[in-house]
This record gives structure tokens, sequence and C-alpha cells, in this order.
């Protein structure tokens, strides 16, 4: 044959030799675990991409929460959320939050109506709900359309780009959600709704049936046929249908969303569309109507991206709509947020579906529905194939099929993939980029297909496969496949713990994710530690993301306890110097979020310690895990973001309702960088839906150069647009020359970007070629100016103004929430000198943690706003008062606390000189007035008769029936609103007085009034109160209020006095007195003022305005018949001085957001303040809405930063260039620069695995040949002048393939279980035929060797003792699922009816226990009958079959499982599944496994019965679909055989539950233990003659040897060599050493170890001795690292040396394992050893183990040196190997790494310092003195 003597690696390559020559693979598959098929079969293609799952159910909160950044990527279609006038949730009104939607690309904002009542669950009438929509709902969506239409016109009108929306069928109306309300009668309620919606609102457009699921919550005899059926016959159907998709079998082809969409389809189809015709003068079945599902996906995985790729997968297979849940809060997307501007890794994944473009194909899954699953394109047009997919942990084969029949890759040879990762980052952590895994070129196999291996998939985390066209130069790197990583994630509760700091389950309500399964994080109460072991590759900066969740405070059911809080932890590194960090509230503690760390490490092994230090209550802090990623150069400062946006993987823009773009991808101009560059910017400019989009993302805001890439035959200009959205399209940021050139050449514009998600848009006035766009941090501050908010509040609102001290605040103050106010606000305000007119950009630093309202689980945040008014001017409405101040006579805040003072908004009436009084004479005005005594034994109190709360301060009025509101000290508070105080009826119902009252009687002139009253109900005990007006016996007015718990009331009297009868002094006394048959009534104020023409109207929250003077850009209506309802129309404005602000989670979180100023040249004067214009209510029923207000208030304030939008000149810096390193697998290679400048160089140094020599290195393409140096392979890259992309590629040479081939056939098929040794020959028959073959492709070799390496190291031995493998309900019990199961000695099946094995005769098997069980077929005994299906059924004893997916072979012994079936209708109890097995008379090892995947299965008993033995039982507790595993052993030797001699075991499981799931059972022969005869051999010596032996022990049955008489330590070989005549009389030891000093240099292989070296000795020696061997035949690497099992075989080698005098041992398999046994078996090292995995023991060895490893060489070690215990700086007496450490420095083998003596345990070692130890340890001449005191 012949070979190539090099074979380039693909994807995963293996250690060929190790350090010590021994052959070891890495983890690679062999064949993949799962493979996701792909049809790009242009004619198979299902239908172009709609994006139709990019929706929400309250994922937007309030105007831009979150931005329009984060949504317009995403090509968002559906927004559902809270009904206008809605009340159930403190945010996502749909009318406040349409536009922000809309702009953003939405096409249709559905209210969910219902939520108009206060709790989900809507219990009120078919009439009242009519009522309420046609009075309240309707009458404001209406208004606010006709705002709309008046502001933006309507399609084909319009005055702007909104106004091409169609808003009445973008307002979607959904009256009945999840079955309520429907009073008993859907079909009906649903007809009278439709009705009363269309008569209040003819134009709407109306959604439903909107159920939980499909076909659910109808009434009683109704269905979803029904209810179609029902509608056409009414003319009532709605617009869109709608239900819900929210459990995981939701996700099944067969029973979940597709089986819905075709019962729909076929209901739709049948429907008698007869009535239907008529009414609407139609004919035939008309087009079924849009669908959405306008909820899906389980709670617990929004959020997590593996998961949701599944979802979007499924909703994309239906061409139909759907919104992601509200699960958790609002304002974050459906957790795919991580900030208002930022996104986590699943906001990633559906800006991946975003840039989707094309026709979508099939695809298809191995595994199980609810696993792998994902959605493919294919854009014929941007020549791109693009694969979503996830939901697997494990290693995935995409396979694309059909590749070659699309015209793109028509012929293609090869192509070029790349495969980006989004892992899952907590649902608040960041996400700012998706690293790239996997790229290069891949073949096209003959058959048209290419398959892309991803190895280490996990389930939580997505992937995004592309597929571009390769070039010709592109072949010929055909299998040179790069790896990059998003990092290396080390759970939580893997790591050690101490201090309190437990692993745990983190079970919460509401349910969030958490990566890994059982003990999925770490409980981290106050003093908990946690200690995190990570190795890293290579020295660098690294990334340390650790994924946390603090809820410390939260109270999520109690608005007033919730006082989230910050908590404290300290993080240590190797045992450093700790460092506090705040750990800020993520809301709830299984809500994650990240904290950043950036650590300097060299490689090799770490520990971070985190530990707890503040107040933390017990499972209120968890911690996830830690993702740890390479970052940048060690010790270098990691640099300013430098990033290339290629212009062709831009998108397209195709925007207001364009078809098309005319942009074009081009490659005809030599030079570009990418795929190539774009054209045709100047066909169809940005502000007409053209040009190109990119979406950048920082992590910092301020100043960025943006730099164009261009190459122009004309001279023109480009224009940059920041901000921009799907609609507003002229925020153009800066605009820059381009000049005629016919060369590359760049254009740079300073601008403003804010941290997290920006959208920059580009077009250009001539048709340039523009190659790229360059975004390069400036870090440059001096633009900017600072202004703390505490420095902005005037002298005039200190009083008003608070401030608050907080550790997260700049300077530690900030200034508290400002309230609200219709009129004369409490405001900041300060000097800004802008330099020019224009728009600067502001950042805003703010905080709000606060609740309003309470529920299980939709947490009731709340936003807050601000308006920001520029030198005076500001849009917000202006309220006239319904009085001057002089008109009111009388202002009475009933219960005030401090009479003298009048809360912020109010004004003292010309009568009265105090808001409250006992009746008297005014101590200023001398009128008389206040509070009456009506009833004989009412008296006056002070407080201590009359206040709960006892307070000196209080100044409030009381009396023995009438008392001021003084349950808490927080109700004496000053300053509350008029309608928080209270006066109240107190006692009078024990007192027996009937009705209720409170009384006031004034003074007045006789003249006309309007007197307004105002009542409250908070208790709920003071519903309908009446207030009546008298003077005398005279009823002048009254009025009845009906107020709902937790609201207020007002209602504005008029009354003549002019005729009424005046007292001596001209006055009457008119008295205003409440009474009611309600437990108690509420009196909060009364106001009385003359009467005017202008007649007053309620705002909300009770102040008075004039009712002539209501701005028109307000509505204000009703929200019930005494509550007013206000909207801002600045809600639907194109732009507004109104902004609102996230809800942080705690007062002490500050976060930004930029917010943008018109400002003009010179000072400019900001205002800052709340204008109290937006409604907010909590409380409420299932029947009444919610009445009780939110108080307006401004977010709490930090500081404010403005910088210029853009700079009239770019801001100039140093060119700079990038350096990006990427490897193939098989080894590591960093630079020693992240960047370089103008003309720099750098190094590049390579560290190849063992036996990789063949190393390719192509730097932007062109190779460079590496230079060994310093025993490193080194590439120097000089005179550069742009960007570096540095690829390093390893490859092995051809006779691996045959010695790996070799090593296979030397095996013996029958010691490894079946399946994995058929999967290792069939690796080797490939090896073996691609070896015969005819120069194969370097590729082939390569992956043939990957599958047969990674085949021989997943090879299971077959155990001997096993005499029954039962898989309990497989469905192919002829076949063995899994590489570690196989059959049992009597078993030839997995699983059988009772009965004589067909092969092995035993009898064994599912026993009927109950008269009349009998033995089913599929027929009988499946819910999917299948004739494929093979497993065993009886009566009452099932398989698992409910899904056609349940049938699938292949299946985890712990996924198939037999069930107690009907067991609970046949009165059977306790329940039971029964097998029975006979067996030899022995003793055994018997293990079952145990399910509860219906959560109905938790306790079983597992019961094993032999007659004339005793039984062996044990007791099961299961977690909900976990399983649980118990061995249990019984000896039947002695019990009963039957006439064939053997015995019969049963094996039963009983339970109370209401069903049993037995999974599986393996039988096994207890194995016997062997006693050694020993006999005594004594120590020969050796001579030069003859060979000697060592003393040692010989077991005469075995012949076993062991080194003591116990026979504890098992030795190998116990010869001692013949001596040599010139061996020198000294150490025995050392005399098997060449002398020191000898010239041996000619011998000397290792070119890396100069003769000058410090090592140079000690390498040689070791060498000469056979300890240690080179990487390759020349290089020994003197700077690398030794790993765990390196130390181990040395350790072995050592002392077999010391005691044999000769190293006879020889690599086994793995290669490590025979130095594993021997040092074990000697006393070297624990037996826990030999539990490592491969992993772990090619992981470096930390110093600290290599001393507890090799210090069991020898026996002892005579000590030379003083060192006194803890006189180490880093190693104390308590730490972990600190013996055996101090004993060698003691015994003068260490002296440490500086002349302290320190000596950095966890740190890894070099191979040059364990040469020195060996000659230390050989030779104690050579041993080093020291002294530590």
């Amino acid at each position: 044959m012949q070979m190539k003597k090099a074979v380039s690696l693909l994807l995963t390559l293996v250690l060929l030799l190790g350090v010590f020559a021994g052959i070891t693979p890495s983890a690679s598959a062999a064949a993949a675990d799962a493979t996701l098929s792909i049809d790009l079969d242009p004619a198979n293609n299902t239908g172009e991409i709609i994006h139709g799952a990019a929706g929400f159910l309250y994922g937007v909160s309030s105007e831009d929460v979150p931005t329009t950044n984060t949504i317009v990527p995403l090509k968002s279609k559906i927004l559902c959320t809270k009904g206008a006038v809605g009340t159930e949730h403190p945010y996502g009104d749909a009318l406040d939050v349409a536009k922000t939607f809309l702009e953003s690309g939405g096409q249709q904002v559905m209210m969910y109506n219902s939520n108009y009542y206060g709790v989900f669950g809507v219990t009120a009438t078919i009439d009242q709900y009519c009522n309420d929509l046609k009075n309240y709902i309707c009458p404001a969506v209406v208004a606010w359309k006709d705002a709309w239409k008046e502001e933006h016109a309507t399609p084909g009108n319009q005055n702007d780009n909104f106004g091409k929306i169609d808003i009445d069928q973008a307002i979607v109306y959904i009256p009945i959600n999840e079955g309520t309300p429907a009073g008993g009668n859907f079909y009906k309620a649903w007809e009278q709704y439709y009705k009363a919606i269309k008569e209040a609102d003819p134009n709407a457009t109306l959604a439903g049936p909107n159920s939980c699921a499909y076909g659910a919550q109808f009434s009683n005899g109704q269905s979803m046929k029904g209810y179609i059926q029902y509608c056409a016959d009414n003319n009532c159907m709605p617009d869109i249908i709608t239900w819900h998709e929210l459990e995981t079998n939701c996700l099944s082809p067969e029973s979940g969303l597709a089986e819905h969409m075709r019962d729909f389809k076929k209901i739709w189809a049948n429907t008698d569309w007869t009535k239907y015709n008529a009414a609407n003068n139609t004919t035939g079945t008309p087009e079924i109507p849009q669908i959405c599902i306008n909820e899906y996906a389980e709670m617990a995985y929004c959020g997590v991206p593996g998961r949701l790729v599944n979802w979007i997968s499924r909703l994309e297979d239906e061409k139909i709509t759907g919104c992601l849940p509200f699960w958790h809060q609002a304002n974050n997307l459906n957790d795919l947020a991580a900030g208002a501007n930022e996104g986590n890794g699943a906001w990633w994944l559906y800006q991946w579906y975003g840039n989707m473009s094309g026709k979508t194909q099939p695809v298809s899954s191995t595994t199980s529905y609810d696993k792998l699953y994902g959605v493919s394109t294919m854009d014929e047009a941007k020549r791109i194939s693009t694969t979503l997919l996830g939901g697997y942990t494990g290693s995935i084969d995409v396979k694309l099929n059909n590749v070659t029949k699309t015209q793109t890759f028509k012929n293609a040879e090869y192509v070029n993939v790349t495969v980006q990762e989004t892992a899952f980052s907590g649902f608040h952590g960041a996400a700012n980029d998706t690293p790239v895994i996997l790229k290069g070129i891949y073949p096209v196999a003959k058959d048209g297909s290419v398959t892309v291996t991803i190895e280490n998939a996990l389930f939580e985390n997505a992937y995004n496969v592309t597929l571009t066209q390769a070039s010709e130069t592109d072949a010929e790197m055909a299998g040179l496949i790069l790896k990059g990583s998003s990092g290396d994630v080390y759970e939580a509760e893997q790591a050690a713990l101490s201090g309190g700091a437990a692993a745990t389950a983190a079970p919460s309500n509401p349910s969030y994710y958490m990566s890994g399964s059982g003990d999925r994080a770490v409980n981290m109460p106050t003093g908990a530690e946690l200690t995190y072991t990570i190795n890293v590759p290579v020295d660098g900066k690294y990334k340390l993301e650790f994924v946390y969740g603090n809820g410390q405070g939260t109270v999520r059911n109690d608005m007033n306890q919730h006082n989230p809080v910050n908590a404290e932890q300290s993080f240590s590194l190797d045992g450093g110097e700790a460092e506090s960090i705040t750990m800020e509230s993520t809301l709830f503690q299984t809500m994650t979020g990240i904290k950043t760390k950036y650590y300097d490490l060299t490689a090799g092994a770490h520990t971070i310690t985190v530990k707890t230090l503040s107040a933390v209550d017990n499972d209120m802090l968890f911690h996830d895990f830690v993702r740890v990623s390479y970052a940048g150069v060690y010790q270098q400062a990691l640099p300013l973001l430098n990033k290339v946006y290629e212009a062709e993987l831009a998108d397209f823009n195709k925007l207001l309702g364009n078809a098309d773009s005319t942009v074009r991808t081009e490659t005809s101009i030599d030079g570009y960088s990418g795929g190539g560059y774009v054209t045709g910017l100047n066909s169809r400019s940005v502000t007409a839906g053209g040009g190109i989009r990119f979406t950048v993302v920082v992590e910092n805001s301020g100043l960025y150069n943006l730099s164009l890439r261009y190459q122009s035959a004309s001279a023109g200009s480009a224009n940059i647009y920041v901000g921009n959205s799907a609609v507003i399209l002229d925020r153009v940021n800066a605009t820059v020359a381009l000049s005629a050139a016919s060369g590359w050449t760049t254009t740079t514009a300073s601008v403003y970007l804010q941290k997290g998600i920006n959208v920059v848009d580009i077009d250009t006035s001539v048709d340039a070629a523009i190659d790229y766009l360059r975004v390069r941090e400036t870090g440059h501050s001096t633009n900017s100016t600072t202004i703390e908010a505490e420095n902005a509040i005037p002298e005039s609102m200190k009083a008003r103004i608070q401030t608050a001290q907080s550790s997260g605040a700049s300077g530690r103050t900030y200034v508290a929430s400002i309230p609200g106010a219709y009129a004369d606000p409490a405001y900041l305000e300060f000097k800004y000198n802008a330099p020019a007119v224009g728009s600067y950009q502001m950042q805003v630093f703010h905080s709000n943690e606060d609740l309003a309202g309470s529920h299980s689980y939709n947490i009731k945040v709340t936003d807050k706003y601000a308006v920001f008014e520029v030198n005076g001017q500001s849009d917000f409405p202006k309220f006239e008062p319904a009085n001057a101040a002089e008109g009111i006579a009388y202002f009475v805040d009933c219960g005030d606390h401090d009479p003298s003072t009048v809360s912020s908004g109010d004004t003292l009436g010309t009568h009265s000189s105090v808001t409250d009084q006992i009746y008297g004479s005014d101590s200023k005005t001398g009128y008389v007035w206040g509070l009456v005594l009506e009833n004989s034994n009412e008296q006056v109190l002070d407080w201590h008769g009359g206040s709960q709360a006892q307070s000196e301060s209080d100044k409030a009025v009381y009396t023995t029936y009438q008392r001021a509101l003084s349950n808490t000290q927080a109700d004496l508070a000053d300053g509350k609103s008029k309608t928080e105080t209270f006066r109240y009826a107190h006692g009078q119902d024990s007192a027996g007085i009937n009705p209720r009252y409170v009384s006031y009687q004034f003074e007045l002139e006789p003249k006309a009034y309007d007197v307004t009253v105002c009542m409250g109900n908070s208790w709920g005990n003071a519903k309908n109160p009446t207030v009546t007006l008298s003077t005398g016996d005279s009823t002048l007015a009254s009025h009845s209020y009906t107020i709902t718990q937790g609201s207020n009331a007002s209602e504005t009297l008029r009354i003549d006095l002019t005729g009424a009868a005046v007292k001596e002094n001209g006055k009457v006394d008119l008295k205003v007195k409440a009474t009611s048959d309600s437990a108690t009534l509420q009196m909060n104020y009364i106001l009385i003022s003359a009467a005017t023409d202008s007649q007053p109207v309620t705002l909300p929250g009770g102040y008075l305005a004039d009712a002539e003077k209501i701005p028109g850009s307000v509505y204000l209506g009703k929200l019930t018949a005494d509550v007013p309802w206000m909207i801002d129309y600045r809600n639907l404005k194109t732009s507004t001085d109104r902004y609102f602000f996230m809800n942080t989670f705690s007062d002490d979180t500050f976060r930004e957001k930029t917010i943008t100023l018109k400002l003009q040249a010179g000072e400019n004067t900001i205002r800052v303040y709340n204008d109290n214009s937006w409604n907010v209510t909590y409380g409420g029923t299932q029947w009444l809405p919610a009445t009780t207000w939110v108080r307006n208030e401004t977010p709490n304030f930090d500081k404010f930063v403005i910088t210029p939008m853009t700079l009239a000149q770019p801001i100039q810096q140093e060119k700079q260039y990038n350096v990006s390193v990427a490897t193939s697998q098989g080894g590591k290679a960093v630079s020693d620069k992240n960047v370089v400048e103008e003309n720099g160089s750098y190094k590049v140094t390579i560290y190849p695995d063992a036996g990789l020599t063949d190393i390719r290195v192509l730097v932007n393409g062109e190779p460079y040949t590496p230079s060994v140096q310093d025993g490193h392979y080194v590439v120097t890259v000089s005179d550069v002048t742009s960007d570096q992309t540095v690829g390093v590629y390893f490859s092995i040479s051809d006779e691996n393939l045959s010695e790996l081939l070799t090593r296979f056939k030397a095996l013996n098929a029958s010691d490894y279980t079946s399946n994995s040794w058929s999967a290792a020959a069939a690796a080797a028959e490939r090896a073996e035929a691609l070896i015969d073959a005819e120069n194969p492709a370097a590729w082939e070799i390569t992956d043939a060797y990957q599958r047969l390496a990674a085949a021989l190291d997943e090879l299971v031995k077959k155990s001997k003792n096993v005499v029954y493998f039962v898989d309990c309900g497989d469905h192919d019990p002829s076949t063995v699922s899994g590489k570690a199961d196989d059959f049992g000695r009597f078993n030839s099946v997995t699983d059988q009816i009772y009965g004589a094995d067909s092969k092995t005769s035993y009898n064994w098997g599912v026993v009927c226990e109950t008269e009349g069980e009998t033995a089913l077929g599929w027929e009988g005994g499946s819910m999917v009958t299948s004739k494929s299906d093979g497993a065993v059924y009886t009566t009452y004893q099932r398989a698992l079959s409910n899904a056609p997916t349940d049938l699938e072979d292949g299946k985890s012994k712990t996924e198939t499982f037999r069930y107690a079936h009907g067991q609970d209708s046949a009165r059977i109890n306790p329940r039971y599944v029964s097998y029975q097995f006979e067996l030899d008379p022995k003793e055994y090892d018997v293990t079952v496994c145990m399910g509860n995947t219906w959560n109905n299965a938790g306790s079983p008993k597992v019961t094993l019965t032999a007659d004339g033995v005793d039984s062996v039982e044990q007791s099961y507790q299961i977690g909900h679909n976990t399983h649980a595993t118990k061995t249990m052993r019984i000896d039947l030797t002695n019990a009963e055989k039957n006439t064939a001699g053997r015995v019969e075991l049963s094996v039963k499981a009983t339970s109370t539950d209401p069903t049993i799931q037995m999974n599986y059972i393996v039988i096994a022969e207890t194995a016997a233990e062997h006693q050694h005869t020993l006999n005594h051999v004594n120590r020969t010596e050796p001579t030069t003659e003859a060979e000697g032996n060592i003393e040692y022990w010989e077991c005469s049955g075995c012949g076993k040897k062991f080194k003591d008489e116990a026979g504890t330590f098992e030795v190998t070989d116990v010869t001692i060599p013949k001596l040599k005549p010139s061996k020198p009389s000294i150490d025995p030891i050392i005399s098997l050493l060449p002398i020191l000093g000898a010239d041996f240099e000619t011998k000397f292989p290792f070119t890396d170890v100069s003769k000058a070296a410090w090592y140079y000795d000690s390498v040689r020696s070791a060498w000469k001795n056979g300890l240690i061997d080179g990487v390759t035949k020349t290089q020994f690497q003197p700077d690398s690292t030794l790993t765990v099992a390196q130390a181990i075989k040395l350790t072995a080698a050592l002392h077999q040396l010391e005691h044999l005098g000769k190293v006879t041992l020889r690599n086994g398999s793995p290669w490590y394992s025979s130095y594993v046994e021997y040092a074990v078996a000697n006393g070297i090292i624990e037996t826990a050893y030999q539990n490592y995995t491969d992993a772990q023991m090619n992981a470096p060895v930390t110093r600290g183990e290599f001393v507890h490893i090799f210090h069991g060489a020898e026996s002892a070690y005579a000590a030379i040196n003083t060192v006194a215990d803890n006189s180490i700086p880093d190693v104390k007496m308590t730490d972990k190997f600190a013996a055996e450490i101090y004993e060698f420095y003691r015994a003068g083998i260490l002296t440490g790494s500086d002349a302290k003596g320190t000596f950095h345990s966890a740190s890894s070692i070099k191979r040059s310092e364990v040469s020195a130890i060996l000659v230390r340890m050989f030779d104690t001449a050579s041993r080093q003195s020291i002294t530590l005191k």
C-alpha cells in the first residue's frame, strides 16, 4: 500500500505516544451517540422559514424594557401580554408596550383581556364581563387606536413608517384565557364576548379559544370540533386560533403538537360551513386562519438553549407562530434577556434563528423526541446552509444528506463548515458572543452527504452548523479542522465542600433549570465554603464565570416583606489571599446569574475557593457551576475590543415590506477578507428598508471607532446608523467620506455604542464594495462627563428628596426614588455644556427592587420611570387643578399623623390651618370645624389611648370610636399620600353602633360648594359606605360607594348653601358623615371648595383636575364606575422624554440604561422627575379589577454620564491587530501577545501531544515552518500589517493506524461485552480496509484512527459472574443496549414470560401471579401497536408503550421499564411486578433498579424469596423522574432444590403506590474469596554469576507472590539481576545508575536538553536507567508537565528498581493500568486510584500529589535538614499532603522554588524538576541542604 507519511487530524485526535512510551487515546467518539439527519434536497423543502417561534408572553414589561435592540435581531412576530386596562400584573399593558414591540418588527400584540381582573382564574359572570368589555376595556383600546391613527395615520396614507401598520389587525383581543371566564358554557361565553367586543370595537381582531392545551378547558360535552362548528354557525369565528403547548410530550410528533395540527386541519376540513358562508357571502371551505401557540415550552427549560431549539423546530415544522410562556418574570423576553439591553445564551439561539433564511429542510433524529432535534434551512441566494440543533449530551453526528443536489453545492467535493455553540449562561448571565468550536473543510461523501461530528455536546447548549462553498484553495485544506471551546464546565456539586456547604437538588417553585442532575447545585449559607479544582492546558489569563443564584431576602408573595440582599462571598486562588466579592441578588435562588472573574493561571491544576461571608440563610444562595475559558496571554492586560464583522455575513435588510434585497455578495475583487464583500448599498437606502445590518455586542458603553473597509470607483459617502429598529430607520449617527481609489482602504467614525446589543446599519451613496466593519473600543473617557445624582439635588428640593447609602453606588451614596406628582413634582437638576448642537447619549445608573402584588411564580417586579426634561421643554401632560388654591375652603387629610404639614401636591384651605382636628375653632382662621363626637360614650384620646403603634411624635386625632390608622410604626410616617392615610370606625361593631360612622362638621359661608370625599377599603371590610351632606335636619346630597378591597373611590357632590339657615355669625354648619352596615368604614380625605363652572375630574391617585383642561395627549376613562383610568399617549409616539427603567432586583444593584438627549450648543439644563402619568394597580379578585394604586416614582439614581453620540473627527488610535490562535485536537498553541502594533511581531509556541511531531502552521492562510526552541515548537511572525489568524494542525504518521490495529487483534472477543466489542470490530474492519486501499485520503486515515482508538478505549470487560441480565420491558429482547451490559450465562434474551430459555434451558421470566392474568402479545398489551414490538406483556404487568418512541430499540436500561398496569382498578393491593429465576445453589448478588417516571411509584419494596432460606428485602425512595438501584445478597446454598437440582428465586417488587416501575435486574454469583496458602521464600543475594531474589511469600494455590507474610502487597517480579563486576561500592540503588559525571554525550538522544542546563545530569541519569523517556526520540520537553498516570509509572518503576534491582513493568491496557496495579499492590498508593477515569489519570499532577505518590517509593527518608512545622510559607501542617512534603524537605529531596522555600503545592510539576527529584532519591549525596524555622 502507499500511504502518506503524515495524516491530518480530523475533529478529535488521540494521544499516540505517552510521555513514558504508553499509547494513550484521548476521549473521542467511535460512532456518535446520536445522529441528526437533514435532507437538503431542494425538492423536499418544507417552505420558507417564517421565524414563527420568536414570540413572547409578557416578554416586554414597559416602554423599551427590554430595549428594541434586544428584540429586533430576533425577527419576532407575536407578543402576548396583559390586555388594555388590565390589573392582574403591574406590567405589560398592551397599550404601553405595543409601540416598542411593533417598532421592533413585531406584527401582532395579543391582549389577554381577562387580565382586567386582579387574580388569575376569572370567575366573573358572562354578563359582567361583557359589560366590563364594553364599558371599560374596549373604549380604552378604541381611543388608543384612534390616537395611533391620528399620530401615524393608516396604511397607504401613512405619516411615517408606523402608519404602514394596520393597527386594527395588530392589536388582538383574547377574551378567554385558559378556560375563564366561561360561566359554564364556553361556546356561549365566546359568542357573547365576541359580540360585545365587536359592538364596542367593530374593527377588532379576535383570537381564541386560548386553552391551556389542545382541545382542553371547554365546558362539559364541548370540544375543539364543537367550538369551530359553533363559531361557524353563529358567525363568531376567531381571526386567529390559539392554544398552549406547555408539556414535554407536546414535542412528540405522534401525540404532541404535530398530532394536534393534524387533528385541527381535519376538524376544519370536516366543518359544515353553510351558515358561515351565508352570513359572509362566501362559498366553500375558508382558508385555515393563522394558528398561534401563544404559550409554549416547559417552566424549567425557558432560558435553556438546548431545549428551546427543539420547540423552535417543532413550530417551524408546522409553519405556525408561537410565544414563549410567562413562567417567571416579565421584562426579560421570557428568560432570553440578561438585562435591559443584554442577551443570555438562549438569546443567541433566537438571534441565530432570526438570521436563518431560505427554505426549511426535513430533519430527523435517532433519539427520542425530547432530546436531539433541530431546524435547518438552505438559502440558495446567500449560498448557505444553516442548521440549529441541541438537547443532547454526548457525541452527535450531524448528517446533511443530498448536499450536492443543491445549486450551491452542486458537484462539490468539499464544503466549508463552521460550528458555533451557545451555552446555557443562567438566566441573568450575559453572553457577548458565541464561540466557534469547529471550523474546517469537510469532504462530501460519494452519496452526496456531509457528516459533522460534535463531540462532548451538552443537553443545555445549542449548536449552529453552517455550510458554505469551498474554493479550490480550500480543498487543499481538506480534513484540517480547527477546534474552539465555550469553556470547560466544573459542577459545584463535584467541588470540595466544607463549612456547611452541601450538594442539593435545589428544589424550588417555580422551577428553574440548573446544570447537572440529582444534586445539581451547592447550598452556600453563611460560612459555607466550596473549592473548585480546575485544570488549564497552557499559561494564560482565564475567564471564570461563576453561575450562581442569590434569593436572600426575596419574598415574592409579600411585597411589604420583600427585601432582597446582595451577598458577600470571598474568592481565593490556590489558597492565596481572599477577595471579597458582591454577589448581586438574582431575585430567586435558582434563577441564576453570572459573576465573572479573570485570573492569570499557569498550566496545570489550580483551586478556587468560594466562601460565604455575609448573613445568608439556608437554601438562599446556590452555586451551580463555573465555566473556565481562555481569555488571553498570561499576565497581560486584556485588550480593548477590536472585532471585525464581515459584510457578507450581515443581515441584508428587507424592511418596510420589501420582498428582496438590493445587496449582493461578490468575490471578483481580490484582497477581501472572509467569504467575499457586498455591493449595492446605494440602490436602496436604509431609510427605505435597505442596506445591511450588524448586531454588535459590546461589554462597555462609550465611544468606539467604527471603520469600514471598502473600495469604490467613485467618491461618495457611507452612513452609519446606530439604534435603528425595524420601523424607525433614520437614526444616522455618522456619515463618513468614501474616496475614489483602486485598492482597499478604510474610513472611520467615532460613534457611541451602549453596553450590550447595538443594531448598526450601513448604506452608501455610491456603489462601493464593503468588505467589513471593524468595531474598536477607544477606551476614551475624556469626552464623557459624569454627574453624581446626589450632587444634582437643588437646594429647594433637599427637603423633598432623600439620599441613601450603598456600597453598590459610586461614592457609596445614591438618590432614593423621587415620588411622582401631577403638579410640582420634586426633581433633580444639573447643567451640561455641550460642545455642539446635536444628539448626546446619557448613561443612567439606576436601581429598583420593588414588587407590586404577589404570585406563586409570576414575579411581580415593577419597572419605574422618569422624565428627562431638557431646557424646560417636555412632552409630559400638564393638568390644571380643579380649583385654584384660594377656592379651597377646607382640605382634610383624615387621620394625618402630622396635621401641621401637607403632603406633596396638596394645599390647605382658606378656612383651615391644619389637615385634621377635633371639632372646634381653628387656631388661626377662627372657623369652627373638625371631627364630631356623635356617641355619648365617645371621648377624645391622645396617642397613648388611641394608637396601636405608640410614638410621642404622633400628632393624629383619635376618639373612642373614630381612629386614625396606626397599626404599625410605618403608618405614623408623615408625607404619605392622602389616599394612604384614613380615619376609620373603630370598635363600633362591638359597641353595638350601627350603622358605623365617621363624622365631620364645617363652618361655611352660605354659597355653593363642591365637596369631594374619598373613601377606602384597605382591609376588605369597608366595601359599601354612604356619604351624606346635610345642614341641620336637611339632607343636601348623598352618594353610595362600591369599593374593592385594597382600593379607594372618590366622589364630588355639589351643594348650594345659599338658602340654608345661618348662625348668628352668618355662617352655615355643613355635616359630612359617612355611614355603613359593613364591619367598618374608612374615610381618606375631604375637599370643600367653592363651586365653579370648571368641573373637577379625579385622576388616578385622587388628584382633582380641571375637566375642561384635560390635555389631548391622554385618555381619561374608567377602570370601574368609581375608579379613573388614564393612558398617556406618549406610549405610541415615535419619541418621548419619558424613559422606563428595568427592575434591578436590589436597591444596591445599579444597572445602566442609555437614553438620547437633544442638546443645544453651550449650556443645557436637564431636569429629572416623575410626572405621575402611568397607571399601575395591584390587588383585586377573580371577579374584580385591582384598584390599589402603586405610587409612581423614579428609580433610585446613582449617577449620569453624558457622551457625544459621535465626534466631528474620529479618535486617533495606533494601528493594532488581533492575534487569534486555533488548533486542531492533538496539542496546544498560544501566542505571546494578544495584539500586535503595526509592523510588530509575535511568537506562537506550540505544544503537541506526545508523538505528534508533524505540525502544519498557517498564518492568514500562508504556511509557516515551526522551529524548535527550548523544547517546544515555535513560529515567529514579523512585519504584521493585518489581523492574524493562526491555525495549527497536528498530524500523525501512517504507521500508527497499523500499530493500533495490531493492538486490537491481540485482544480476545470473549473478554468483552458484545456491544462494545462489535463497535471496536467495526472500527477495526474499516481501518483494515483503508490499510489495504490505494492512496486513501488523509482525512479517512485520521478518521479511522480516531474511531478505532476511541472504540478500544470504550471496550468494556465482561463480568464472568453475571448469570442473568434482565432489561425489564425491552421491546427487542434479542439485543442488548449500551456497551456496558451483556446477556448473562443463563439468559439469551433480555426479557421473557417465565419458562425455559431457548438456548440455556434455565427457567426464568415474568410471573403471572393473579388469577386471570395472562401473557399478552403487542396487540393486547401495547398502547401503541407495532408488529415489530417484541416486548413481553401480561394483563397486569406491562412494558412501557404509551408512545411510538417508547418502542424504539437501543434505549438505556434505565429508560425502559415494566410497570403495574390496571392493578388499582382491579383492586390488586399491594401492586406488584414479579420475576422468577432458576439458579444453581450458590450465593448471589441481586441488583434491582426501580423508577418513578410518572411521580406515582416513589416507594416500592423489592423482596428476594426462595424456599428454605430467609427472605431479603429493600425499601426504595425514588424522586420524580429518577431511578434508584440497590444490591441485595442472598445465599441459596441451602435452599430447596427442584427436580433439576436447581433453586427457584423470586424477585418481586410491591407497593401501595398507584403503580410500580421496574427497570432492570442483574443477578451475579458472589465472587468467592480465595484463601491464600503462603510459603515463605528467603532472600537470595545476586552474584556476578547468578540472579538473586527478594524475600517473598508465594501462594501454593494461585501462584501469586507477596512481599509480606500477611499477603497484603503482591509483587510480580521477585528476581534481582546479576551483579556487574564494575559495581561501585556505594548505595545499591546508585549502583544501578551510571557513574555521575561520566561522558555519555555521544549516546544521549535529547537535543532539547542542553549540557549547560541545571537539570542535564538528572535527565541523563534518569533516562539511562529507564525511568523516563522522551516525548519523541530526540525531544525530552523539560518544561512540559507530568500527568497523574505518569507520576504513578515513575513511582512504580522506582520502587521495583529498589526492590528487584531492575524495571520489568510494561504497559497495559489502558497503558497505565499495570503501573497502577503494581503501585496499589505494593502499598505505594491508595486503592482509590484504581477508580480514576482516563480524564483524571491524564490530568496534570499537582506538585503536592506528586510528592504524595512518590513518597511511597521508599519506606523511609533520613532527615538531614532542620525544617520546622509550618515553616514552608505556603504549606501548613494541616494542609493536604503536608506530612510527605515536610519529610521530603527534611530529607533534602525538595528545597522549594525560592529562598523562602515556597512550594506551590497546587501547581503542576515540570519534567525537568522530576528528573532532579529522581536523582536525589537515588543518590543521597546529591540531596540539598535547607533550613527553615
